[in-house]
């Protein structure tokens, strides 16, 4: 499992090195706008997420950073999403009032739907097939939503 989580890792971050995987425009600007504590849940290997944070220079925006680890296969799928178990965890310890889940699949969608919390959905890629709370096509809309 661990060679599985380091290819998987080296994969993307080599495709964000070669500019494949972006950070999406004005991102950066809105988590400077949103003044309220900020975590990451992320069902990608953890080395791949903390290379992200870093590469695009926003990882101090967040509180946190949640993502499964492949010690195990039961413990990896137990976690990743749409299981809403690391969101749970995050909102439980750091006592999180009014919670929101920003994501730009159906799985963070459906994920964010199981915690019992409210969804954004970024249509990046078009409209989700499930029915978030919310849904966005330009990032400038989080700060309208959120306040």
């Amino acid at each position: 499992l661990r060679e599985i989580e380091a290819r998987k890792s080296e994969k993307k971050i080599e495709k964000i090195r070669n500019g494949e995987i972006s950070l999406f425009d004005s991102a950066q600007n809105i988590l400077e706008q949103i003044e309220k504590p900020k975590s990451m849940v992320s069902n990608a290997p953890r080395k791949a997420t903390e290379f992200s944070l870093k590469h695009f220079n926003i990882q101090n925006y967040f509180h946190e950073v949640r993502s499964p680890s492949l010690d195990s296969i039961e413990t990896y799928m137990e976690k990743k999403k749409p299981n809403p178990k690391m969101i749970r965890e995050t909102i439980k310890e750091k006592a999180s009032e009014n919670p929101v889940y920003i994501g730009d699949s159906d799985t963070d969608i459906i994920a964010a739907e199981k915690a019992g919390i409210d969804s954004i959905h970024i249509e990046t890629s078009g409209k989700t097939s499930e029915d978030p709370t919310h849904s966005v096509k330009d990032l400038r809309q989080i700060s309208e939503i959120i306040r």
